[in-house]
């Protein structure tokens, strides 16, 4: 008996993993784009911990 429950839940784990590839199999054809550059790169307050903390200085 407790075979087969180690096997449901396999087969429930499996389940689960082949939807999501399924969701999600559109993007595995699209090429990666960033958002602008001046956004994530080029953005000095993703970049500093001090506005992670005290974030009413940004501004």
């Amino acid at each position: 008996m407790k075979n087969i429950i180690q096997h449901k839940k396999i087969v429930y784990v499996l389940l689960i993993i082949l939807f999501g590839l399924l969701a999600y199999s559109n993007i595995f054809y699209v090429p990666f784009h960033f958002d602008e550059k001046h956004n994530i790169v080029s953005n000095p307050i993703i970049k500093e911990l001090n506005f992670f903390i005290e974030p009413y200085k940004i501004g």
